[in-house]
């Protein structure tokens, strides 16, 4: 096995949202390619107009370097669609509603993986389509390891 890489966290919460964001379990063997750095990124869009999109988050990844996406968030003042895209096609794809949280998680870590694998050059995106029609604002954090080729 290579480098374990453990996460220990609970109730992070990103400054400037609604959300908290909970990372579950104990360790992940990290791929036997260097030393694993843990990727942080959020980003926010401020006043989206009504029936509006945007890319709220993008992200490339270095030459020489592998990402193993784990885990997004998105959210937001008002009921929208969020989507995942590498290089321009959506990976997932999550809404919003009345009555129910306007944020939603986007789990690429399931069972044994490392995540969702993107290599040199690939471009994750994260964006959101205002439903309402009235402006709001927007967020979206993303976690994951990036490690040498």
């Amino acid at each position: 096995a290579g480098d374990v890489l453990e996460i220990y966290a609970n109730n992070l919460r990103p400054n400037n949202c609604d959300f908290d964001l909970r990372i579950y379990g104990s360790t992940m063997d990290a791929p036997s390619v260097g030393t694993p750095y843990v990727v942080d990124q959020y980003d926010e869009v401020l006043s989206l107009a009504g029936s509006s999109s945007a890319d709220i988050s993008t992200y490339t990844v270095p030459a020489g370097k592998i990402l193993y996406l784990l885990l997004a968030e998105s959210g937001g003042e008002n009921i929208a669609k969020f989507t995942v895209s590498v290089n321009s096609s959506i990976i997932a794809t999550k809404r919003t509603y009345f009555g129910g949280e306007l944020y939603c998680t986007f789990n690429f870590a399931v069972g044994d993986t490392y995540g969702r694998k993107l290599v040199a050059g690939d471009e994750l995106s994260i964006s959101t389509t205002n439903y309402r029609s009235t402006a709001s604002d927007f967020e979206a954090r993303f976690y994951g390891i990036l490690v040498a080729e």
